[in-house]
């Protein structure tokens, strides 16, 4: 049993084989044992578990409880914050040794900062450059824009906006402490399609994150690495409509804090035994030299259907032909890509059928279909025997 203390915020759920709760204000960390008692506490399955979490619940608390609500399809009783965490546990880890995370470390990373019914921003670039999909029409931003020119401009020029709703951008900008500690800092701010307000935008909102590039909302000037994003949202009757969104990284120190050595040395720090060579425990690795190394596809962002889904969404209703999309990195590696299908709602039994690979995929980009019957709900994705999201059985999505 561990204790974690040291990190501000608490979790409660079980992630894998460890199982989180809160005792006399203290964050406590157990294994979970079914049946029978785990003889080796800290074998690499379950170190995996602790070396990842603290990076996202220090991402979480960046942001000062500003991604309340941002989780419109969570489970009913899951808290926005537990629902932040189980989603970006399923993400490429970030490993912090345990010195790290008792000094407080964070890493800014791609996480995923809403999950929702409305459209997805879609963003082109990873820095400064970066634009959204937002159209301005002829407005081009400067001091002297007000939020209601901001406003009319969105609202005429985009059918997925409504005078009123909100647009949203976060930054997570990685910054290092006196002694050398990363840490992150979170930035929020939002601008309400006010049709009437006089307010100049740029007096709101900071010129990064409301810029006008090549005619659409874009990032603008450079304030430095870390990730950043863009949310829409809208109040409905009783509750808040948002998009999916996850954080475009632009960060020197991420590919350091994810690769196989700062792995190697988080385990090690939570005192992980060392394991036996020859003997197969899911882990790769080795010493000498290697002429080649292959690097397996990342998937960052899923859509199926025109709409962007992620890691426990209910099932929808698909079919008969699914399109799907993916975007990530080495992707034209993939050369087997599958749909599993249920033919109820409710129905555990699912069949899977191959997907057909449209010609000219890039490492970033992949697109397929599939042929399914009609009335089907899509269940899981999975590229050469390996799942890549699955969705939830509770309340299925029939008009997805």
């Amino acid at each position: 049993m561990a204790k974690g203390n040291t990190l501000r915020g608490k979790f409660t759920g079980r992630i894998g084989e460890d199982v989180f709760y809160v005792r006399d204000g203290e964050q406590i960390v157990r294994n979970y044992t079914p049946g029978s008692l785990i003889k080796d506490p800290k074998t690499p399955e379950q170190m995996a578990v602790r070396t990842r979490w603290a990076n996202i619940v220090n991402m979480y608390k960046s942001f000062n409880g500003t991604l309340k609500d941002c989780f419109e399809t969570k489970r009913r009783g899951q808290s926005d914050y537990n629902r932040f965490v189980s989603m970006n546990m399923q993400m490429p880890p970030v490993f912090l040794t345990r010195q790290e995370v008792e000094l407080g470390v964070c890493i800014a990373a791609d996480y995923y900062i809403s999950q929702g019914s409305l459209p997805s921003i879609g963003v082109t670039g990873t820095d400064e450059t970066a634009y959204t999909n937002i159209s301005l029409g002829d407005l081009k931003i400067d001091e002297t824009t007000t939020i209601a020119q901001f406003a009319r401009a969105v609202v005429e020029n985009n059918v997925e906006y409504n005078y009123y709703d909100q647009i949203s951008y976060f930054s997570a900008l990685q910054l290092t402490s006196p002694d050398g500690m990363p840490y992150v800092r979170g930035t929020q701010t939002r601008i309400n399609l006010n049709p009437t307000d006089t307010t100049t935008l740029l007096s709101i909102a900071p010129s990064y994150g409301f810029s006008t590039t090549d005619g659409f909302l874009g990032h603008g000037e450079y304030v430095g690495q870390g990730a950043f994003g863009w949310v829409h949202s809208r109040r409905s009757s009783n509750r808040v409509l948002v998009s999916s969104q996850q954080l475009i990284a632009n960060n020197a120190l991420l590919p350091q804090y994810t690769s196989s050595v700062a792995e190697e040395e988080a385990m090690q720090s939570y005192g992980v035994k060392a394991g036996i060579f020859i003997k197969p425990d899911k882990l790769s690795g080795g010493s000498g030299n290697t002429e080649q190394v292959t690097v397996p596809p990342t998937v960052n962002i899923v859509n199926i259907d025109g709409k962007a889904r992620q890691p426990g969404d209910p099932r929808f209703a698909c079919g008969p032909t699914v399109a799907i999309h993916l975007t990530g990195n080495n992707l034209n590696a993939i050369t087997n890509l599958q749909l599993a299908y249920a033919a109820g709602s409710h129905q555990s039994a699912t069949t899977t059928v191959d997907a057909t690979i449209a010609a000219g995929a890039t490492p970033t980009q992949l697109e397929a279909t599939v042929e399914v019957p009609a009335g089907s709900y899509c269940d899981r994705l999975i590229a050469d025997g390996v799942e890549i999201i699955a969705f939830s059985q509770e309340a299925p999505d029939p008009a997805a």
